[in-house]
């Protein structure tokens, strides 16, 4: 059933769940989510991470629906291999226009 609602990762429409702990499920990220990782409204921003140079790399542009493209990720190496943990993104849309964002490499939180 659907809820109306987007995951706060992916930007995707979100379905109610059934299980009693989590109101939601997220598809596209196939996880179970409490409220708070939801948004009523799609986001303006796409996000996502990506593997690339031994890194989980976060990254996000302006403006919803962008994916990174191979030259993004091109630049994103360039950058890693050059000892960089974050930066800026210009990517280029299919219509020739320009969309700015940010990458870094995600943080991993260890329980210990």
């Amino acid at each position: 059933m659907r809820a109306h609602r987007f995951c706060n990762r992916c930007n995707t429409e979100v379905e109610r769940e059934t299980k009693l702990d989590y109101p939601y499920y997220c598809p596209q990220c196939d996880e179970n989510l409490y409220s708070f990782e939801t948004q009523d409204e799609q986001s303006d921003t796409s996000q996502g991470v990506v593997r690339l140079c031994a890194h989980n790399v976060e990254w996000w542009l302006d403006g919803g629906g962008h994916n990174l493209s191979e030259t993004d990720e091109e630049h994103i190496c360039s950058m890693l291999s050059q000892n960089f943990f974050a930066g800026e993104l210009c990517s280029t849309t299919a219509n020739g226009g320009e969309v700015y964002g940010w990458w870094k490499i995600q943080r991993i939180d260890i329980e210990l």
